[in-house]
């Protein structure tokens, strides 16, 4: 991290580069949803600390996948100069060379069959009707790197945005694995805090638009399957929804601040020590298998 204090930068700033919005040294939404308990990947400030201070965690292949399905469906003209496509096993002489020129021209190698798989959720996501009907409007802004110093919390703030139609609705591009089963993206959504990364998103849009102040906190997801036929979704947020994420939110940025304020960056158990209990799925398991021990199930001379 830097030595320079966050909060003598710029009160608000709008960036015009993907260099500059990552060079800001603001907290993201990557850094500090692992504070969030019950979040799918959830850890504790102590490893928050040390990814920011020592090792920031490598791209999965899950997450490279995505940030190609990003570039390819919202940047798609930027495609050619961040990836060097390459078709045949990876394990070749040939690919291995391919690694080294594109280290050299400074792109990313990527596999001819997952850039077609890219550019096949391209056309599936340019064929949704509400997607194609969001185009329309402005047309909206794509890839917007914001950060702010939010006064109430002492803290600098930054995120990017997928999609910003006229400053009013927050889109999120998605990829997923799932069918797109209603409750399954329910689950995702609250179990990855979707909606929380957005909430925050929200904060720092009406920090650095203050007219915006007043605008109700709109948000949507457009999930597309990476499997073929690679089946869309445009879902939005009600307001149920939406006050769920603000206030975790909120939560989060007290703990962060009271972190960031006092260098205090606990372990998940600072105590050292933990007490357990009989959790409430093994429970009804439990009641279950209870039930299910009547006379006549049970084994003769019991």
């Amino acid at each position: 991290m830097t030595d320079i204090n966050p909060m003598t930068l710029p009160e608000v700033v709008e960036f015009g580069t993907d260099e500059a919005y990552r060079s800001d040294p603001g907290y993201n939404w990557s850094m500090i949803k692992t504070l969030v308990a019950g979040l799918r990947g959830a850890t504790s400030a102590a490893t928050l600390r040390h990814r920011l201070d020592v090792e920031k965690p490598a791209a999965t292949p899950a997450m490279a996948f995505g940030t190609l399905v990003h570039t390819v469906v919202l940047e798609p003209d930027k495609a050619d100069d961040i990836y060097y496509v390459m078709d045949g096993s990876k394990r070749t002489k040939a690919w291995k060379e391919a690694a080294k020129e594109a280290a050299e021209e400074g792109k990313e190698l990527v596999h001819a069959d997952d850039m077609a798989v890219a550019i096949a959720m391209r056309d599936a996501v340019n064929s949704n009707p509400a997607w194609r009907k969001l185009m329309e409007v402005g047309p909206p802004r794509l890839e917007v790197g914001m950060a702010c110093n939010d006064n109430e919390y002492n803290l600098r703030l930054r995120g990017k945005y997928d999609v910003l139609v006229d400053d009013e609705l927050m889109v999120d591009l998605k990829t997923t694995s799932s069918t797109l089963d209603y409750g399954q993206l329910q689950r995702d959504v609250l179990n990855f805090g979707y909606h929380a990364q957005l909430a925050l998103y929200w904060r720092i849009l009406r920090q650095v638009r203050p007219e915006l102040t007043h605008y109700p906190s709109r948000m949507a997801w457009l999930f597309v399957s990476k499997a073929a036929p690679h089946e869309t979704v445009l879902l939005y947020a009600d307001d149920e929804v939406i006050e769920h994420a603000e206030a975790i939110v909120d939560e989060l940025l007290t703990a962060l601040a009271y972190s960031d304020r006092h260098n205090y960056w606990p372990p998940r158990h600072p105590s050292g020590e933990a007490v357990m209990s009989l959790p409430h799925w093994a429970r009804k398991a439990l009641e279950s298998s209870a039930d299910d021990t009547s006379p006549a199930a049970l084994p003769d001379g019991i």
